[in-house]
């Protein structure tokens, strides 16, 4: 059945999660779509709240049985293609436009009985001058009307049938081509570093200044002051090797050489010394033949949503109110 049948629309309502989440507990079939004109406690990860004026924002929630196993990620790839070219998603799965969030995500579900509510909102008919002056900063819109709400909405719709479609391999590729953090200093609540990419779990990778790779799981990443001072030099050098490590990797299989290498090019990110040298002896290394150390299970969240629910499995954005967990994965020698 395809999403977005049967169609449920309300003109105002708590939270199309919660309606949604009551619906898929009374069997709702797979695709069964709940949008809203407004909401009064609509929510975003770790609780935060998501307040638009009404019939200006697009907002709803699909019910999806045995879901995505990476379904935080193909939401976001989704909803970023539906934004535009321009659109680009900061980990685990906001999507930004100019560095300003514009569509937000929440996956919550119960994964013993095999499904998964997925909220979505996204600022349609939403300009600078609807903002409050310090939210400008930070949020942003498309600057449509709320007669594109409903084409939004098909949008949205189409481009998650075709995200869900995706093979793993290419729905992490599409995800890595609109990474908002690469090659950014960022910090979270145990530690700072630069963002690495994601790996194979949909986990961020951040490279730290002792040499070692940080593979968070759950929490919150925030972008540090260096990124909006300067986000123009550093990060395309340090693009450019990570995309050396992937190849790499790709060339090899398996994760763990990936982090390997990307903790010996943190050096290089960083610019010391002459970096052109490092950057050749650093792709020289990658030539190497070496053997694979066989790759760990992904880790999932296992913090609980609202009304005995638990967030959808295997992304992670679907983790809610649990601290920021790393694994930590030291460098080569």
């Amino acid at each position: 059945m395809r999403l977005g049948t049967p169609h449920l629309h309300l003109r105002d309502t708590s939270s199309t999660n919660d309606r949604a989440r009551e619906l898929a507990t009374a069997g709702a079939p797979h695709g069964t779509l709940v949008t809203a004109d407004s909401q009064s406690a609509g929510r975003g990860r770790q609780g935060r709240r998501w307040s638009t004026s009404p019939g200006s924002a697009l907002l709803m929630s699909v019910v999806l049985r045995e879901p995505h196993a990476l379904l935080p990620l193909a939401a976001a790839v989704a909803v970023a293609q539906a934004c535009g070219p321009a659109a680009r998603v900061k980990w685990p799965n906001d999507v930004q436009l100019a560095g300003r969030k514009v569509a937000g995500i929440l996956a919550e579900g119960r994964p013993q009985e095999g499904w998964a509510v997925l909220g979505i909102g996204v600022n349609v008919a939403v300009g600078a001058d609807d903002l409050p002056g310090k939210l400008r900063e930070r949020a942003t819109g498309l600057g449509l009307t709320p007669a594109d709400v409903p084409e939004m909405l098909a949008r949205v719709l189409a481009e998650l049938d075709v995200a869900l479609a995706l093979r793993p391999a290419a729905l992490l590729d599409a995800w890595r081509a609109r990474d908002a953090l690469l090659g950014q200093p960022v910090a979270w609540g145990l530690g700072a570093g630069t963002a690495a990419g994601i790996d194979d779990a949909g986990r961020l990778l951040v490279a730290r200044s002792d040499g070692s790779v940080a593979a968070l799981d759950a929490g919150e990443v925030h972008l540090t002051r260096a990124f909006r001072k300067d986000a123009s030099v550093e990060p395309m050098n340090f693009k450019k090797l990570t995309d050396q490590a992937k190849a790499a990797i790709d060339k090899r299989g398996g994760t763990e050489s990936l982090k390997g290498d990307l903790a010996e090019l943190k050096g290089v990110a960083r610019g010391k010394g002459t970096l052109k040298e490092k950057a050749k002896a650093a792709a020289d290394k990658l030539k190497e033949p070496r053997p694979t150390p066989g790759a760990g299970a992904p880790g999932t969240g296992p913090g609980a949503g609202a009304s005995g629910t638990t967030p959808a499995p295997g992304g992670p954005g679907t983790v809610g109110g649990t601290p920021p967990t790393a694994q930590d994965l030291p460098p080569r020698s």
